[in-house]
């Protein structure tokens, strides 16, 4: 936070007590930025960036209300789309076997999920040619597979 929020933040701690205990009530932010001599937008922006230095337990109950403990229970989920990153390496390390073309279709009917008869109008040739040549490369694939062809998944060798 700016040193000058934060000295203006101090300023606003002891003036609020001070308006309090003379308003007999919580003052305005209007009355806080004449206090201070300074704008409402100055005094919102130091009641907000004070906000940053307060922590929340992890006890207290969480913004859909839960009891106490909901909060732990939060920390500790798993990230479903780790177990997705060998997956993903492994069909890049697969791609990579293709040539571009060949690439570049697989890429355009599973990535952008478009249908055979655009990727033939793309790349113009007939939509039974890509046809056969996805099934090619999905054999392909399946080979490699079968005979452990990428045991050594390594996340630096794409």
């Amino acid at each position: 936070m700016p040193r000058r929020v934060q000295e203006l933040h101090v300023r606003l701690n002891v003036l609020v007590g001070e308006l309090t205990q003379s308003l007999g009530r919580s003052p305005t932010i209007g009355e806080l930025a004449g206090a201070a001599r300074t704008s409402e937008e100055e005094v919102l922006e130091a009641m907000e960036a004070a906000q940053a230095y307060r922590s929340a337990s992890l006890d207290a109950p969480g913004p859909d209300g839960e009891g106490p403990g909901s909060g732990p229970a939060q920390l500790g989920q798993a990230d479903e789309g780790l177990f997705q990153v060998e997956n993903k390496i492994l069909v890049e390390r697969l791609l990579a076997t293709l040539a571009p073309r060949e690439q570049l279709m697989v890429r355009l009917r599973f990535y952008e999920e478009m249908t055979q008869s655009e990727i033939a109008e793309r790349l113009d040739i007939s939509q039974m040619h890509v046809s056969r040549l996805l099934a090619r490369c999905l054999q392909q694939f399946r080979e490699v597979l079968a005979a452990g062809g990428f045991d050594d998944i390594d996340p630096s060798q794409p």
